[in-house]
């Protein structure tokens, strides 16, 4: 697995058991060439969003994974615990710690899946908040508006008026939102081909990637890399915690 933080990438080979923590603006990229059971919790501002995959190793990319969400989970006792691993993570400390606040932080999500918070947001925002969920964990795959009404059983007009009403933008236009500020990272981060960032970034056209990037961050990706190479990308924060 190669995790990338602050422009600099390592690459670490977490063995079974092991739990694999990746603090805000960084981001990980496994290497699926071989058999594994991978348990992902991603800590977003809005979501508590968790993947379970399961990968024979046969192919480059795992064709699917088991996918859930706890909407509106991020404070509390998460929160808390978190805090927590990220102060452990930048003083690089030994000892069991690390262990026992991650098997708290799996408690805390459990608990959480057994019984949701009572206060919850109506109904339009939760969905609307759970398809941008499921478009960031996808959105290397191809994904639009058809397959994510399908996939939530939704008519494909009732997605485009959540994104109009809940996001004041329409849904393709976020999909390339979060797939431009992954190609910044990927950009800055890796010595990748354009290519290739855009194929990992669900283009499959490598010329219309290049303009949809243009139009979004003023640069062509030549440029942006060129500029920003070494420098860290804001993005929301996120932290996530991969279990093998």
């Amino acid at each position: 697995m190669e995790v990338a933080h602050n422009g600099r990438s390592d690459v670490i080979r977490p063995r079974r058991g092991h739990a694999v923590f990746v603090p805000d603006n960084a981001w990980n990229n496994p290497d699926w060439t071989h058999p594994v059971h991978v348990l992902t919790f991603l800590f977003g501002a809005k979501h508590i969003g968790i993947s379970l995959v399961r990968h024979d190793g046969r192919s480059a990319i795992p064709a699917s994974a088991l996918k859930t969400s706890i909407p509106g989970a991020y404070e509390g006792l998460p929160h808390s615990i978190l805090n927590g691993l990220m102060l452990l993570a930048t003083e690089d400390a030994r000892g069991p710690l690390a262990g026992l606040l991650t098997e708290a932080l799996l408690h805390a999500c459990l608990r959480l899946l057994k019984d949701p918070q009572a206060q919850r947001s109506r109904k339009a925002t939760r969905t609307y908040e759970s398809v941008c969920l499921y478009i960031q964990e996808n959105f290397q795959r191809e994904i639009t508006r058809k397959s994510i009404a399908e996939h939530f059983r939704l008519a494909p007009n009732h997605v485009s008026r959540l994104f109009r009403k809940e996001g004041l933008m329409n849904c393709n236009d976020y999909i390339n939102i979060v797939r431009v500020n992954r190609a910044r990272f990927m950009l800055q981060t890796y010595e990748m081909t354009l290519k290739e960032i855009a194929a990992k970034c669900g283009y499959r056209d490598t010329a219309y990637f290049c303009r949809v990037f243009k139009k979004l961050s003023k640069v062509t990706p030549t440029q942006y890399r060129t500029q920003h190479s070494g420098v860290k990308t804001e993005r929301p924060p996120k932290r996530r915690l991969a279990l093998t």
